[in-house]
């Protein structure tokens, strides 16, 4: 007759039999299927929240679904608006800067732009009209100090749509992956100074497609 064999629960710790060839080596022995069961469980860490699951997947879930908060989310600050904000480390995308939005990286990567393009340090410094290998009657993209500026008031100001065909700013990141552009009434080039140029009543906001309209007609 086999022969019985005490052993100690890792769940209640109650002393228990169990015959000797049921008795496999391991580090846990449970007395019960419900001790076993108990023992899994992972509590929700959420204060007051009597949540249980037999995973840590099952938690992870329950937790973003139900608190509103991330257990993989980690805290960043934004390189542009230095806001602090949680996401996924994997969903940064931190090789040129970790932003916060679509939008603080294009302004960010509009800065970086403007102050390489500007002054002595650009290698087109001193060359202008057909010298220079961006002519178009003087067009370029550097709209000069204060233009992020005068580009958010004018979005403000726009309501975050466009102005032609009325998509608003949600739609255009949808669509197009960046922000809604603005647009300049009469043309940058046309100006001699970037002030003027940059004046509100002169900037119209606008999604890219009828950006690239408005364009067309003036070239």
């Amino acid at each position: 007759m086999a022969e019985s064999v005490s052993l100690s629960c890792s769940g209640c710790g109650d002393t228990f039999e169990r015959k000797e060839y049921n008795v496999v080596d391991a580090d846990d022995y449970y007395c019960s299927q419900e001790c076993r069961r108990k023992e899994r469980e992972h509590d929700c860490p959420w204060d007051d929240c009597s949540y249980t699951s037999h995973s840590q997947f099952g938690i992870k879930q329950h937790h973003k679904r139900t608190h509103g908060v991330s257990l993989t989310e980690e805290e960043f600050q934004c390189d542009w608006c230095e806001e602090t904000f949680t996401r996924q480390r994997s969903k940064v995308r931190n090789w040129d800067g970790t932003f916060c939005s679509p939008e603080c990286r294009t302004e960010w990567l509009a800065d970086e732009l403007s102050e390489r393009r500007m002054g002595e340090d650009n290698p087109m410094f001193g060359q202008t009209g057909e010298e220079h290998h961006n002519w178009r009657g003087g067009y370029g993209q550097n709209y000069g100090e204060g233009w992020l500026d005068a580009r958010r008031r004018t979005l403000e100001r726009d309501k975050y749509e466009c102005q032609d065909c009325g998509m608003d700013r949600q739609s255009h990141k949808e669509t197009f992956g960046y922000d809604l552009e603005v647009h300049h009434i009469q043309p940058f080039r046309t100006f001699s100074d970037a002030a003027t140029a940059n004046q509100l009543s002169n900037l119209i906001t606008l999604c890219t497609t009828c950006h690239q309209k408005r364009e067309n007609r003036t070239e």
